[in-house]
């Protein structure tokens, strides 16, 4: 059969050819295939010989030997850093402003220049309005006010001694009241308030943690009015603390000691006792103390005892840390303290007064920053205050003319939302913005009289090339509530809730001179901080500023 296959290709060979040259073969007898019975083929498969040699065996002899060395000690510089170049100081300042409601403002400071010895300088204001709100009671409406600071430091080898004198005299007129039909003479409305005051401290300067810093202060002022009532008041104030390891432990102690000539001869002192224990860590942070007060009247004495202590936890690298807060204080009110608060006090009368208690005033929150401009802090706070004050309308039976306010005290439990943002592009842009929410639960009285349960505010500031710096300041009060007396019983009026908006220009020529302006209260809003008086409604201020 193999054969067959073997010849077919050949005859078809021979007809091709004769197909094409017309050659012409003839084969002449038969054919007989012949199959061969069997036939020897290599079934091997082809195969590749790998030798692996083995790798020669060598030896490499080594030979110990101890190479000597010598070592010379050298001096290492020590790393200095670059002198940063420091901004000029200049020794006097001086400012000059006029503007509306014949108003004039006049600032002279003074002061040494860069020292390592010792440090002083002084420092004058005067600022008035001629005239003030149209359609008041009062004949007249102006104002004025003198300051005036002197002060020195010594630097010792690790100490720092200061010492400071205060002048300050505020001239007001009391040209509001809670009647109707009321006119007030000038004569008659005119009060006026005089501060000596003079404060001395030696506080340490130990750069070594293993010593104790301390801080000894003492402060004395004497107050007056036209009344001629005469406030005395002196107070020790002594801190010390050192740090073992990261840990820190303090005490501050103080002794208040105030007298009144006139609303209230008896006089009172505060005495207070504070050790605390704090830790510090790259994420924790707690502390841990307690308050011993002792607030003595005459003979009487009244001691509280209260814890203090504070925790906060760094949860993302200072972009949220929560915290919790509780403390205690006691806070002395005299007048002092309620005629910085309310100017318009009235002090021919006799009144008592009282220190307020704040006890238990728990707070958490979270603060951080959202990133290196922005930081935020937003807290809850709860507080039960004992003897706090508040200032209502004198009657008539107080003062015929009902143009100052009397001051009422009541246990209160406050509740208080709070929250601030803050946003700084380096030394050009900065922005704060806060808000706070109070309510209060009174005890005796109806309302936390003058004082607003909402407070908006917007401070912001803009410096072109520190050429041109414009600032904007936006305030709002709402929630606020008046309190009338009179024979026939007792009126609640809510006050109207107040927006300020003030935009301030300052043009720096030079770095000697400079001009700028001030705008108040620019929506012309004729409000009333305290009832029965208005404020001014839109003015300004103008002026230059020089430095020599």
């Amino acid at each position: 059969m193999k054969k067959i296959f073997a010849i077919i290709p050949f005859l078809f060979f021979v007809i091709v050819l004769r197909s094409q040259n017309g050659f012409q073969l003839e084969a002449v007898g038969s054919v007989s295939p012949i199959i061969l019975d069997h036939v020897d083929k290599i079934t091997d498969t082809a195969a590749t010989k790998d030798t692996v040699l083995a790798p020669p065996a060598f030896t490499y002899p080594v030979q110990s030997k101890k190479f000597e060395t010598t070592v010379h000690v050298d001096t290492i510089k020590a790393a200095k850093l670059g002198n940063e170049p420091l901004n000029k100081l200049y020794r006097t300042y001086a400012k000059i402003g006029v503007g509306n409601y014949s108003s004039f403002t006049g600032e002279f400071s003074v002061m040494n220049l860069r020292s390592k010895k010792n440090s002083w300088g002084m420092h004058a204001k005067h600022f008035n309005a001629g005239s003030g709100p149209k359609d008041v009671p009062g004949e007249y409406s102006g104002f004025s006010r003198e300051q005036v600071n002197i002060f020195g430091k010594t630097f010792l080898p690790h100490h720092v001694l200061y010492g400071g004198f205060d002048y300050d005299h505020n001239n007001i007129y009391d040209y509001g009241s809670a009647a109707d039909t009321a006119f007030i003479t000038k004569k008659a409305s005119r009060q006026f308030f005089d501060l000596y005051s003079a404060n001395a401290s030696l506080t340490s300067q130990f750069t070594d943690s293993s010593r104790i810093n301390h801080r000894i202060g003492v402060k004395y002022y004497h107050l007056s009015d036209r009344y001629d009532i005469h406030e005395d008041n002196i107070a020790l104030n002594v801190t010390a603390g050192r740090f073992i390891r990261t840990e820190h432990l303090g005490v501050a102690l103080s002794a208040d000691h105030n007298r009144n000539s006139g609303y209230d001869t008896t006089s009172n002192t505060i005495i207070r006792f504070v050790p605390q224990f704090s830790a510090h860590s790259d994420k924790f942070d707690a502390s841990a103390g307690f308050g011993l007060y002792f607030d003595i009247t005459g003979n009487n004495s009244l001691t509280y005892f209260l814890p203090q202590a504070s925790v906060s936890y760094n949860i993302i690298n200072h972009i949220i840390i929560p915290y919790i807060t509780l403390g205690s204080s006691l806070e002395r009110n005299n007048m002092f303290s309620l005629s910085q608060s309310n100017p318009f006090l009235l002090t021919n009368q006799v009144f008592t007064s009282k220190n307020s208690l704040h006890k238990w005033e728990l707070s958490g929150g979270l603060r951080g920053s959202l990133s290196s401009e922005i930081n935020y802090d937003v807290r809850m706070t709860r507080v039960d205050i004992d003897n706090m004050p508040f200032f209502v309308n004198t009657t008539f039976a107080q003062d015929p003319l009902r143009n100052k306010f009397s001051v009422v005290y009541d246990n209160v439990n406050l509740v208080q939302v709070h929250g601030q943002m803050s946003w700084q592009h380096y030394e050009k842009i900065k922005v704060i913005a806060s808000g706070e929410y109070s309510q209060y639960k009174m005890t005796k009285e109806l309302h936390p009289w003058h004082t607003p349960a909402l407070r908006l505010s917007l401070m912001g500031e803009y410096n072109l090339a520190d050429k041109i710096i414009a600032r904007v300041n936006v305030f709002y009060l709402d929630g606020q509530y008046a309190k009338l007396s009179d024979g026939s019983g007792t009126t609640v009026v809510q006050l109207k809730g107040l927006t300020d908006v003030n935009v301030g220009l300052e043009y720096r020529y030079s770095k000697f001179l400079s001009g700028f302006i001030d705008l108040n209260n620019i929506a012309n809003q004729r409000y009333e901080r305290w009832y029965g008086y208005p404020t001014q409604r839109f003015n300004f201020m103008a002026g230059l500023t020089y430095t020599f």
